[in-house]
C-alpha cells in the first residue's frame, strides 16, 4: 500500500499487474446508495452506514471528514450536503480516530483500526496505523511508531501545537498512549495499557497542560475503566490514577468530552458497566480535581459499543450524549436534567451513536446509519448527504428470481449490519428497508422472501421471519423447533420443497 511514503491507489497496481495478465474488468457500485424506509417511521431521510469518528476542519469549517467502520474515510466540503471517498484502501478499512491541526492548514491525522470489533492483546494483527495529510486528504503518507510496538486499534489522536514551538501528538491505542514532541518523527510510550479515549486542557496561549486518558476493558469482567492523568504534559512516569466516586470494581468502556479551546475546565465521563449497560456519567469542573455523578438520560445497552459524549466548547454545562437508542439526548445543567430528541419527527435518529461534534448551536452526530446534522442545538436533525456515503456492511446478497408480483421479482436483496433487509429497486437509485435491525440472509419461495436477522436475542423465535401481504407491516416470526442461542449471518436456503440453515 505505500511506495515513497505515500499510499499508491489501487486501481495503479493493478494496472501495473505482471506481464501477460489479463485486464481486470471494471467494477461500479450499486449501492446501497442512501436506503429510504418505503414504510412509515424509522429515521427521518436517507440512511447510509456505521459511521465512528468525525472531524471538522479548523481552518475550513465547510469541511468535515467521516470515518467508517469498513469503508475508509469520507470528506465534504459543503458542510455535509455531500460526500466523496478520500482513501478506502487501507490495509484496515476502519478509521477510528481523526484530528485536524489546530494551526496547519490542510493538514489531518487519521488512524485505523476498530476497537468494537475485539482484535487486541498478543500475536493480534497490527491493524492500529496512522497516517498524516497536509494537503486536505488529497495525499496520505504513514506514520510508524518507534521500535516494534504494532497497535490493533487506534482509539483517539489529540495534536496540540503550543509546547516550545514544537507540534506534540497523542495517540490512544490498545498497547498504550504514544507522544510525540516532533510532529511524529520519534515517539515515546507516554503510558502503558489499553485506552479508548483521551482529553487534553491547556490555557488558549502557554505550553502548559494536562491531559486525561481512560483505560478500556473489552473482556468485561476484570477492573479496568479507571482514569490516568498527567499534569506534567504527559509525560512518562507523570500519570496518577483518578477514582470515579460511587463506580462500580470492573467497568468496560469510558469516554471522555472536554472543551477542544480550554474555554472551560469541565470534563465528563461516560461510563459503560462491566455488562455493557450504561454505568453512569460523571462531571469535573476542574479537569478531574473532584469528580461528582450526574443522571444518565435513559437506561442504556451495548454501550461498550456505542459510547459518546459531547460538550460545546463555550459552556461546560451544555452537554450531549447517547446510546443505543434512536435520539440525542441534551442537558444545559451539566448533566442534571436531559431532554431528547425523539420527541419530535424530526429529531428521531438511527440506533447506535459512535461520535458526536458540537459547534453550537450546530450538532453532528455519527451513527450506524450515516452523519446526521441540526442546527438548533440537537432538537432537529437532517440526514445530510447521507445517500452519497456508500459503506453499508452486507452479510448477504440474494436475486429474486420470480418475476413481477407484489415482491417485486428481479431484484436485489441484501442483509446488513444494522440496516435490516433492504430491497435495491431499478437502477439502484434508492433502496427499501424492508425490516429492522441486522439483516441476515434472504431465501425465496414462490417468490416471496424470508428472512433471518441476526444478534437480536438469544431467543430463535426472533430470528427467522416472513412478511405479511402489506410490506410494512410487521414480520412474523417462524422457528419452531429450532434451538435458542444466536447464530451470526447464518446462511438460509429454500431449495423447492423445504427451508434449509446451519445454526452453530
Amino acid at each position: 500500500l505505500e511506495q515513497a511514503g505515500s499510499l499508491e491507489p489501487l486501481g495503479s497496481r493493478v494496472a501495473a499487474g505482471a506481464k501477460g495478465a489479463k485486464a481486470m474488468p471494471a467494477w461500479v457500485s450499486i449501492g446501497p446508495f442512501g436506503e429510504g424506509g418505503v414504510c412509515p417511521g424509522g429515521s427521518p431521510g436517507k440512511l447510509s452506514g456505521r459511521i465512528i469518528s468525525l472531524e471538522r476542519d479548523f481552518h475550513d469549517t465547510n469541511i468535515l471528514y467521516a470515518g467508517s467502520a469498513s469503508g475508509g474515510l469520507w470528506k465534504s466540503s459543503n458542510g455535509g450536503g455531500a460526500w466523496a471517498n478520500v482513501v478506502d484502501d487501507l490495509p484496515h478499512p476502519s478509521v477510528s480516530a481523526i484530528a485536524s491541526h489546530p494551526t496547519k492548514a490542510g493538514h489531518v491525522w487519521i488512524g485505523t483500526g476498530n476497537k468494537a470489533d475485539g482484535v487486541s492483546g498478543p500475536g493480534a494483527p497490527s491493524l492500529g496505523l496512522l497516517y498524516r495529510s497536509i494537503d486536505d486528504g488529497a495525499h496520505w503518507s504513514r506514520v510508524t511508531f518507534a521500535g516494534s510496538e504494532n497497535p490493533a486499534w487506534i482509539s483517539k489522536i489529540i495534536l496540540f501545537p503550543q509546547i516550545a514551538n514544537q507540534d506534540v501528538i497523542f495517540v490512544a491505542t490498545d498497547l498504550g498512549v504514544y507522544r510525540s514532541q516532533t510532529y511524529g518523527s520519534m515517539w515515546e510510550k507516554a503510558l502503558p495499557g489499553r485506552f479508548s479515549d483521551l482529553a487534553l486542557h491547556a490555557p488558549i496561549f502557554g505550553s502548559a497542560f494536562e491531559i486525561v486518558a481512560a483505560t478500556y476493558s473489552t473482556n468485561q469482567t476484570t477492573t479496568g475503566g479507571e482514569l490516568q492523568r498527567s499534569t506534567t504534559g504527559g509525560d512518562p512516569g507523570s500519570w496518577l490514577p483518578l477514582d470515579l466516586p460511587g463506580a462500580s470494581a470492573a467497568l468496560s468502556r469510558i469516554t471522555l468530552a472536554a472543551s477542544r479551546l480550554s474555554v472551560h475546565e469541565t470534563l465528563y465521563a461516560n461510563v459503560a458497566a462491566a455488562d455493557n449497560s450504561w454505568e453512569g456519567i460523571w462531571r469535573s469542573d476542574d479537569f478531574g480535581d473532584s469528580w461528582a455523578e450526574v443522571n444518565i438520560p435513559a437506561a442504556g445497552g451495548q454501550m461498550n459499543y456505542n459510547n459518546a459524549i459531547a460538550v460545546d466548547q463555550s459552556a461546560g454545562n451544555r452537554v450531549l450524549t447517547g446510546s443505543n437508542a434512536r435520539e440525542l439526548f441534551r442537558s444545559l445543567d451539566g448533566g442534571m436534567s436531559w431532554d431528547g430528541s425523539g420527541d419530535n419527527p424530526n429529531g428521531a435518529l438511527h440506533e447506535d451513536v459512535h461520535a458526536i461534534l458540537v459547534v453550537w448551536p450546530t450538532v453532528f452526530v455519527a451513527n450506524d446509519g450515516g452523519v446526521f446534522k441540526s442546527t438548533d442545538t440537537g432538537s432537529n436533525f437532517s440526514d445530510l448527504g447521507n445517500r452519497w456515503i456508500v459503506v453499508s456492511q452486507i452479510y448477504h446478497l440474494t436475486v429474486n428470481a420470480v418475476p413481477g408480483g407484489v415482491w417485486d421479482g428481479g431484484r436485489y436483496y441484501i442483509g446488513t449490519q444494522d440496516n435490516g433487509v433492504m430491497r435495491g429497486p431499478n437502477e439502484f437509485l434508492d433502496w427499501d428497508k424492508l425490516t429492522c435491525c441486522d439483516g441476515g440472509d434472504i431465501a425465496f419461495k414462490d417468490g416471496t422472501p424470508y428472512s433471518t436477522l441476526t444478534g437480536l436475542s438469544a431467543t430463535a423465535g426472533h430470528r427467522y421471519q416472513y412478511p405479511t401481504a402489506d410490506i410494512c407491516a410487521s414480520w412474523q416470526p417462524f422457528a419452531t423447533g429450532l434451538p435458542a442461542g444466536q447464530p451470526w449471518s447464518n446462511r438460509f436456503i429454500y431449495d423447492g420443497s423445504d427451508f434449509l440453515t446451519n445454526f452453530g
